[in-house]
């Protein structure tokens, strides 16, 4: 009889640190919508990442309605206030940030994964797991936003 108590217990334990541990480096990003409006209009969508508990760094990625709307503009910004510019890059299970996305379709499939798989932010030799599903908040107001942005109704 014990040592059956003493296997519950051990399963128990493991499967409450494994949890536990995951959910502390769940947390280490921050995850928000980004949504700029130009007279009423998506102009700019994309998705922030905020790290460490001060939040002094922020990775934003978005997409950017130009006067070309046919245009889409992808980019990747560091906002650190004590810190110089490092490599950036996201990586999804299939794609890369930087090597990958060219064009539209390109940049719909990384957001497309990104948003559901999540996938590795690296900063420098930092690498920060952007767990996956994103909260469906972040997710909604992106999709909306991109929605919006090229919606036939807007064109000029």
């Amino acid at each position: 009889m014990t040592y059956y108590k003493f296997i519950k217990v051990f399963i128990f334990l493991t499967c409450y640190n494994i949890y536990f541990i995951n959910f502390l480096f769940a947390n280490e990003i921050k995850i928000e919508s980004v949504i700029i409006l130009d007279e009423n209009i998506p102009k700019e969508c994309g998705i922030k990442f905020m790290i460490d508990e001060k939040n002094d760094i922020e990775v934003v990625v978005s997409i950017k309605k130009t006067t070309n709307d046919s245009v889409y503009n992808l980019y990747i910004l560091k906002k650190n206030k004590n810190a110089i510019m490092e490599k950036l890059n996201i990586k999804t299970d299939n794609l890369d940030l930087q090597k990958d996305i060219m064009n539209k379709k390109g940049t719909t499939s990384f957001f497309q994964e990104l948003l559901i798989s999540g996938g590795d932010l690296i900063i420098g030799s930092n690498s920060y797991k952007i767990s996956g599903p994103i909260d469906s908040k972040v997710r909604l107001e992106y999709l909306f936003c991109t929605g919006e942005m090229y919606h036939p109704k807007y064109e000029k």
